[in-house]
């Protein structure tokens, strides 16, 4: 077969690195588009804060925890007094935000019956998006259905609560008693209404709390002391029927019995043995003895029932001083809280804020127009179609590859359906190879500019087209970093391309068949040698020249021409080279400088092949 001699190919010198601030010399290129868009985003932002975005009017009112004075009289446990400490202004705040003094804002001014609090009374707009994509997600079983509001009693005041829940704000400053009240509404007058009535109900609920806790507490202290009372007359009652029942009257009656009893046990003693007064006498002694016994045991008797008496009189009037100072208290029927500042009506919305709406207009669109600019110029930078392929290089496009459906091997979608897009491409590929010079090429070398350009794919297709005419066909799988066909061949490591150009391996014993082609191939197989030296060295020629008379058609997979010198090694030996280029991903400047590195190497670069594209890209 006749060889090809090689002729230089008319490639277009590389464009030289831009030497840095490329990104903004693109950005000044590009100013107008920049300009253009950062205006349509200020007009677009002018018409939403003026126009369309509805004012929202923020007021607030200040409220001040008083200062913590002791009573002198401690009835901390009669009238709940609240602390000084962060914990509870935190707690005070969210008392003020509580479901139940929201409730009673609500019930109080009709905020129900207000529709920008009660969505339910809101006109419902012809199209909403958030409606249609919540009803597309139920009908996916992604949401379950929400509850119908009649069906649960009180919906609406739930959610009018809510709703004024989420809008109003407190907020404590640092290191003082105080604290604002403030909420955002469409009418300046009603944020203003709304937080001094419920600054107002707060100060109410505290003042309800300590009545509450006045009337709890003075309740219990006069049932205890009316049951005080009743024990304490019984008890004196007791003592004084006691004192009456044994005819006592004091502790002096006790002492003059005592004396009796002594002077006359005296008038005893004086009394002669044999007197016969001193019997008479005897007998008086001991029958008033008996009697100062008996009054001893009454008179002790009757004093407990005195002591007695007395303590629940201590315990009475302790009781009855403490019902008196409860209800005369001073504190208990102030707040422990009071207003500082009402809130007034504001004269201006709080937002939106037209002007920041205008910066950060001006801001997002100078970076979006900054962005397509860059992207602009990125697309500029790839080549996109064949046309644009074709017109770069001046070289003919031998066809237009497309993706393979996702998730299939390509080899498969082609055998598989020999009528689709795919397949016909590829066979365009064959005739165009065919008919590229007068003789048919038998030795055939596929590259690209970068890794991912789809040779290795593309290779195995073209192999096992050439095959599908009863064709011999050889694959040389020549990219040693990244080879795939030991993969799909299965049986794990084995020798390949490089070991037979090593000698290491007779070439019988690493060709192998591909599993579901007719195709023979040699795989790659990593080695620490560098693949240019071996491919260079004269034996892949030699290899290349012994196999032509048992293949008719030789495929050749090379590395990427920009990643290693293999591909030029490789080129001198082959009779036509393809060049593939990626859709939308291969850069010029790559297509260009892979052309330069291949031009006056081998033979002429056949035609591209554009990998990957879409239908429009052909």
């Amino acid at each position: 077969m006749t060889r090809l001699s090689p002729i230089p190919v008319p490639v277009a010198p590389p464009p030289a690195d831009a030497p840095g601030f490329a990104g903004l010399a693109t950005l000044w290129r590009g100013r107008w588009t920049i300009l253009a868009v950062a205006l349509l985003a200020v007009l677009l932002g002018g018409v939403y804060g003026y126009r369309m975005a509805p004012p929202v009017y923020r007021t607030h009112a200040t409220l001040m925890l008083l200062p913590y004075d002791p009573e002198v009289i401690d009835l901390g446990r009669v009238v709940p007094a609240l602390g000084r400490d962060e914990q509870v202004l935190n707690t005070q705040a969210q008392v003020l935000k509580s479901r139940l003094l929201v409730g009673q804002l609500v019930a109080r001014l009709k905020l129900i019956e207000d529709p920008e609090f009660n969505a339910a009374l809101r006109p419902e707009p012809a199209f909403s998006l958030r409606r249609t994509v919540r009803r597309r997600l139920e009908e996916l079983a992604v949401l379950p259905p929400p509850a119908a509001a009649a069906d649960r009693p009180g919906a609406a005041l739930d959610a009018t609560i809510n709703a004024v829940i989420r809008r109003l704000r407190v907020d404590i400053a640092p290191d003082s008693l105080v604290f604002a009240v403030s909420i955002g509404t469409r009418d300046a007058a009603k944020s203003a209404r709304i937080v001094n009535t419920l600054a107002e109900l707060y100060i109410q609920d505290q003042v309800a709390g300590k009545l509450a806790a006045t009337d709890r507490a003075t309740a219990w202290l006069t049932d205890r002391v009316l049951g005080l009372k009743r024990q304490l007359e019984d008890a004196e009652a007791l003592a004084r029927s006691a004192r009456a029942a044994r005819g006592l009257h004091s502790a002096a009656d006790l002492a003059e019995m005592e004396r009796r009893l002594a002077a006359l046990r005296e008038l005893r003693d004086d009394t002669a043995p044999g007197d016969p007064r001193r019997a008479a006498l005897e007998a008086d002694a001991r029958a008033l003895e008996a009697q100062v016994q008996q009054a001893s045991r009454d008179l002790v008797t009757v004093r407990q029932l005195e002591r007695d008496a007395e303590a629940k009189r201590l315990l009475y009037e302790s009781y009855l001083t403490r019902l008196q100072e409860t209800s005369l208290q001073p504190g208990a029927h102030e707040p422990d809280a009071r207003v500082l500042s009402p809130a007034v009506v504001p004269l201006f919305p709080a937002s939106p804020k037209p002007m920041l709406i205008l910066a950060l207009a001006l801001i997002l669109g100078a970076g979006a127009g900054g962005l397509a600019v860059l992207a602009q110029e990125e697309l500029r930078l790839r080549v996109r179609d064949a046309d644009e392929a074709r017109h770069l290089t001046g070289l003919p496009v031998l066809a237009v590859i497309p993706e393979a459906p996702a998730g299939r091997d390509p080899l498969d979608a082609l055998t598989r359906n020999p009528d689709s897009p795919l397949s016909a491409a590829v066979r365009d590929l064959r005739a165009g190879l065919v008919l590229s010079t007068v003789d048919t090429p038998q030795v055939v070398l596929l590259t690209g500019s970068r890794r991912g350009d789809g040779t290795s794919t593309l290779a195995l297709m073209l192999a096992q087209t050439l095959a599908a005419w009863d064709r011999r066909v050889l694959l040389i799988e020549a990219d040693s970093r990244h080879g795939a066909l030991a993969a799909r061949a299965g049986g794990g490591p084995r020798r390949g391309v490089l070991s037979v150009l090593a000698e290491l391996t007779p070439f019988e014993a690493a060709c192998l068949r591909l599993p579901g082609t007719d195709v023979d191939a040699l795989v790659a197989e990593p080695v620490t040698a560098n693949g240019a030296d071996l491919f260079g060295s004269g034996r892949f020629a030699r290899l290349i020249d012994g196999l032509r008379d048992r293949y008719d058609h030789i495929v050749i997979d090379a590395p990427p021409v920009l990643d290693t010198a293999d591909a030029r090694g490789l080129a001198p030996a082959c009779d036509a080279l393809i060049y593939a280029v990626r859709a939308r991903a291969t850069r010029r400047a790559h297509l260009r400088r892979g052309l330069a590195k291949l031009a006056g190497i081998g033979p002429p670069v056949t035609g591209l092949v554009l990998t990957r594209a879409r239908s429009r890209d052909a």
